[in-house]
Order: C-alpha cells, then structure tokens, then sequence
C-alpha cells in the first residue's frame, strides 16, 4: 500500500469517526434540550398549583369578610325604595 492510499484510508476512517461523533453529539444535545424543557414545563405546573392553592386560600380566609359585606349591600338595597329617609 501507498503513501497516498494511506492519506485517503485515513482521511476516510477519520471522516466516518468524525461523522458517528457528531451524530452521538446531535443525539444528546436533543436529549438534553427535551429534559430541559421538560423540567421547565414541571415547574411551570408546580408554579400554577401553587398560585391556585393561594387563591383558594386567599377565598376561604376572607369569606367572613364578605359574606358581612353582602349582608351589609342587601340591608342597603332593601332601603333605596324607601327614599332617603331621616337624611333629608
């Protein structure tokens, strides 16, 4: 064999080495951007959970409040038809 065969058998093992690297790097990169994303949309959810516990919180805590708040507008409403009354 040649000098030149040589030069041209290398350069092609080397080419076909190259080109199964790139594809294994292809491969992970991918891999890793779909676990990225996934563990971004995972803490989105936990993120969202959270907020709609806080509000379901946020109702139960301030029900006393506005249930007296709607007591007080019905008391309220009930007295517009009579007109103003005393404060006129």
């Amino acid at each position: 064999m040649g000098i030149a065969e040589a030069i041209i058998g290398g350069s092609l093992i080397g080419g076909a080495v190259g080109l199964i690297g790139a594809d294994k790097s292809a491969d992970a990169a991918s891999e890793a951007a779909q676990t990225s994303a996934n563990a971004s949309l995972s803490a989105a959810q936990i993120a969202a959970d959270k907020d709609l516990e806080m509000f379901y919180k946020s109702l139960e805590i301030t029900k006393p409040w506005r249930v007296r708040g709607e007591d007080a507008l019905t008391v309220l409403w009930d007295k517009i038809p009579k007109g103003p009354g005393e404060y006129t």
